[in-house]
């Protein structure tokens, strides 16, 4: 049996915040570190196909 405790925060995002996609973006920046510059990249060069205005802004803080 594990004696470890589960904490849960809520977090809740702004409506039509692409929280998965800003979670996935987290993760591998830990898991691959060395990586960073790359993930960025790829970031940024799909933010970049977004329309501006609102959603953009508010899904991307």
């Amino acid at each position: 049996m594990c004696n470890q405790k589960v904490y849960k925060v809520p977090a809740p995002a702004p409506a039509g915040t692409p929280s998965e996609a800003a979670a996935a973006h987290r993760v591998l920046v830990k898991l691959y570190p060395k990586q960073t510059a790359t993930l960025e990249a790829a970031k940024t060069a799909s933010l970049a196909t977004i329309v501006e205005g609102k959603s953009k802004t508010d899904g991307v803080q």
